[in-house]
């Protein structure tokens, strides 16, 4: 008999996940060669080779030779197995039954480690799961812990931290919130300039809580960004350097969508190649840090929203000793003398604290939550703090209440603490009012639905959805910007239901009124002026209104011609994304599958992309070689790992004509249209050259009858998108 494998498989455990009842199996695969290595699996996995390969045969010298009655043979062999039935979950944090915390590395409960735990962690080997700290096998030093708490509230200056620190201690307790007692928790919005200490006083409390030191970025896949806010619902989530305008935008799109959906506990769905979806629960608690704010108003409301000050941590102050004292860092004393503290174990404080919540009652919990609520009410009462709506009243509870379990905590080991959050003492007080002030504008200011518009054409300009001298012109050396609303609103709108945001959108007839009310104040300059070339215009002081929206006069540059936004060239395509494209059929191929009516490949002036087309019976369309089409609403997928642009009965097709979005006009080197789209033309000269230099490149785009302005604009755009540093042979030298 013929070999197949060179690995044997253990079932260490059959597992039934606690959110939707998908059964899978935790193995050991044990080499003939090598260390054994663990495995969680769905029985799918034994579908098809390709998936056993990329699912179990991971290992450095692990092979599989067989097929599908093979595959078939070792399925039933592992289910045949004897094996302890557990349930399961990919969330990190607490279990169903709150008596449970469930992180990668084992199970805890108030006594610790669990050797026989009911609920167990399913590894799908995201980024997250890897940053996790907290092992059996660590030797902790337990004995740091009660210094921990003692300097943790004093590393910063208390008004604009103390809501930090009550929002990472609350976190655990996030399922109960959701579950419970309000179906919401706050995100948690950290800005600050360059040497403010965001990342090294987040550092500290990430650790302090079970996680690592390196924080995830924003800027990553579509489906990176899906598994990272799906993976916890009780241990912080943190993303670092939130800089939206150096990230793709459909990526920025897609990480608020989910830091909305994950406030309250929604869903998010990914289809697969091979027509199947997969469900995820959406329920990390999530820290977003970086020097600019959240601008959606919806994500603003459900946030706690803080701002730290650069010049806090210099050296001599009390928070720079109280950091050093904790990272283990060199520091001066009053003085003058120069200490080399030893770092304090901060794993061992998220130990303790998770294994004291654990043994918390629960009514007791729920009383101190249902006391916060409270109290935050009667703080805003008295220093008379208006217009903040429930979710951001929550926000502000969930702080005092972290900040309460610290205290418990903390006073349950007799640890002597500088706040007293349950008497609301001034500091404790003071940080809730920094963050009460955010959330209504600065200075008591609240943000108006007339802001949330400004704001919006600025970005509707910026995405090239507004038109100069159609829509806007700037005038007074761009001091000020004058818009015809009319012609705007639609246009605005149109970028609101593109990019799905929540932002609420009034008639035209409303925001005519809201700029008569602001006409005497703010930075309103003019309700109605007659404004050549684009007529009656609404005028907007740029730097005024900069000082309380996102915007200002680098959004209206103009000049730059590229495709509207909803038509997106091929070489930018992200497995995960949803999307149009204009393409050519460049060819196509047989394809033998039930499901499975058309494969080949597309192509536009950017490369070339294979497609599949779904069968769905009288509804399938069908592609012709060499014909031009729209296909609005395609899903970009992976097949034998290069990418696939999947088409289904969802997908619209349309025929259009060569040189429409990114596709080559037809006789290109002759074509007037080139003229009149600068980014063709590159594309066009890159199309049969094997690269060359920026300046010659433009000097080329000019030969073609472009002007040297529009040229160098139009290149210098296209480098910055990345729309031609890959394409099959289309680059710069």
């Amino acid at each position: 008999m013929d070999e197949v494998t060179n690995f044997t498989l253990e079932t260490d455990a059959r597992v039934e996940h606690a959110d939707d009842g998908t059964k899978m199996f935790k193995l050991t695969v044990v080499p003939r060669d090598g260390e054994p290595y663990q495995v969680d699996v769905e029985p799918r996995a034994f579908n098809s080779r390709d998936r056993f390969e990329n699912e179990v045969v991971t290992g450095f010298s692990t092979w599989f030779r067989g097929h599908k009655k093979a595959l078939t043979d070792l399925r039933e062999l592992v289910a045949a197995q004897e094996s302890e039935v557990l349930e399961g979950t990919e969330l990190m944090g607490l279990n169903e039954d709150a008596d449970e915390f469930v992180t990668p590395s084992g199970t805890l409960n108030e006594d610790g480690w669990m050797d026989e735990p009911e609920t167990v962690h399913v590894e799908r080997g995201v980024d997250v799961e890897r940053k996790w700290s907290l092992s059996p096998d660590d030797d902790l030093n337990k004995n740091d812990v009660d210094e921990v708490l003692r300097l943790l509230p004093e590393i910063r200056p208390t008004d604009r931290y103390l809501t930090v620190l009550g929002w990472f201690y609350a976190a655990p307790l996030e399922p109960r919130f959701l579950e419970e007692w309000t179906g919401e928790y706050p995100l948690l919005s950290i800005t600050g300039d360059t040497g403010a200490g965001k990342t090294s006083t987040l550092s500290v409390l990430w650790r302090a809580f079970g996680m690592g030191d390196e924080p995830l970025n924003m800027d990553m896949s579509p489906f990176s960004q899906l598994a990272s806010f799906s993976s916890s619902c009780g241990v912080p989530v943190w993303f670092d350097e939130y800089r939206p305008a150096d990230v793709n935008p459909r990526r920025v799109d897609k990480f608020h969508d989910l830091c909305r959906k994950t406030t309250r506990g929604a869903t998010d769905s990914r289809g697969n190649a091979d027509r199947t979806t997969d469900t995820y629960r959406i329920k990390s608690p999530v820290v977003v840090s970086g020097e600019q704010q959240f601008q959606d108003a919806a994500l603003r409301r459900r946030s706690v929203l803080v701002h730290f000050q650069t010049g806090v941590a210099d050296e001599g102050t009390d928070t720079r000793r109280a950091y050093a004292q904790l990272v283990g860092e060199s520091f001066e004393e009053e003085d003058g003398a120069v200490c080399y503290p030893e770092p304090s174990d901060l794993r061992a404080h998220a130990y303790e604290y998770y294994t004291w919540l654990l043994g918390q009652d629960a009514d007791t919990v729920e009383e101190l939550w249902r006391g916060a609520n409270e109290d935050v009410k009667e703080v805003l009462e008295r220093h008379n703090v208006g217009g903040l709506d429930g979710s951001e009243r929550t926000a502000l509870a969930v702080t005092l209440f972290g900040m309460r379990l610290y205290q418990c905590f903390a006073e349950e080991r007799g640890v002597s603490v500088p706040i007293d959050a349950d008497a609301v003492d001034d500091e404790v007080e003071d940080s809730l009012l920094h963050a009460a002030t955010n959330a209504t504008g600065g200075e008591g200011r609240r943000r108006s639905h007339l802001d949330d518009f400004v704001e919006l054409v600025g970005y509707a300009a910026a995405d090239g959805y507004l038109e100069e001298d159609e829509h806007y012109t700037l005038i007074r050396d761009g001091e000020v910007l004058r818009f015809n609303l009319s012609r705007a609103y639609p246009k605005v709108r149109q970028y609101h239901r593109d990019h799905d945001l929540t932002t609420s959108l009034f008639e035209v007839s409303e925001y005519r009124n809201r700029l008569k009310d602001a006409a005497d104040n703010g930075y309103v300059e003019t309700v109605s002026q007659n404004t050549p070339p684009i007529n009656r215009a609404v005028g907007v002081y740029l730097e005024e209104a900069g000082e309380v929206v996102d915007i200002d006069s680098s959004m209206f540059g103009g000049g730059v011609d590229l495709p509207p936004q909803h038509d997106v060239p091929l070489n930018t395509l992200e497995e995960g994304d949803t999307t149009t494209v204009t393409v050519e059929v460049w060819d196509e191929r047989d394809m033998e599958s039930d499901n499975v009516a058309q494969v080949g490949t597309l192509e536009d002036a950017t490369g070339r992309v294979d497609f599949v087309v779904w069968d769905n019976g009288d509804e399938t369309p069908t592609l012709h070689p060499e014909t031009t089409y729209r296909l609005e609403g395609v899903t970009v997928g992976t097949y034998d790992d290069a990418l696939q642009v999947q088409i289904d009965d969802r997908t619209e097709v349309e025929e259009v004509a060569r040189g429409t979005g990114w596709l080559t006009p037809e006789d290109a080197g002759d074509n007037e249209r080139l003229i009149e789209s600068p980014q063709l033309v590159v594309l066009e000269e890159l199309r049969d050259d094997e690269g060359f230099g920026e300046d010659e490149l433009v000097e080329r785009v000019e030969e073609r009858g472009v002007d040297e302005e529009d040229a160098e604009a139009t290149v210098e755009t296209l480098l910055t998108e990345g729309v031609i540093l890959r394409n099959n042979g289309l680059r710069l030298a």
